[in-house]
């Protein structure tokens, strides 16, 4: 992979990031930044932030954005740091994550950990679900589960 490859790897991921934010400008809408900022990458990851910070005060809404985003994970590459940041957020609002979501994040999981290279965002992802476990029967719902055995034993998923 040279540096043009890089670039556009980079510029993809901007978009994908911005498709996102655009997806959802309704929901998002209070957490646009007002100032200008100049540069996409940096606008898209201050509209994340936010609703990370809102995530973490108990913000139901940005629960169920987040859980969206998570469950779309594969649609938008952006934002490893990102993405990983609304999971460990999310670990600390488990209580608001409905049932559905919840399957969701462990359909998404599982998918991200049956990849060659798993992304970044997995491990969390992984410690997320792992919060479940007084909900569900993780060691049923990963019965079999051939990949990611250091993910799940690690993160008490096994």
């Amino acid at each position: 992979m040279n540096q043009n490859d890089l670039k556009n790897q980079a510029a993809e991921e901007i978009e994908s990031l911005l498709e996102w934010i655009n997806n959802h400008k309704n929901e998002l809408e209070q957490y646009i930044p007002e100032g200008k900022i100049e540069h996409e990458a940096l606008w898209g990851s201050s509209v994340i932030h936010k609703m990370t910070v809102d995530i973490k005060k108990g913000n139901e809404k940005a629960v169920k954005l987040a859980c969206e985003l998570i469950k779309d994970d594969e649609k938008y590459p952006f934002g490893k740091i990102l993405k990983s940041n609304i999971a460990r957020a999310l670990k600390h609002q488990v209580k608001l994550i409905n049932p559905q979501e919840k399957q969701l994040i462990i359909n998404t999981t599982k998918k991200l950990l049956t990849m060659r290279y798993s992304p970044r965002e997995t491990e969390d992802y992984c410690k997320l679900v792992a919060k479940f476990k007084d909900e569900i029967d993780l060691k049923n719902e990963f019965y079999g589960f051939k990949t990611g055995q250091d993910f799940l034993k690690r993160f008490g998923i096994f």
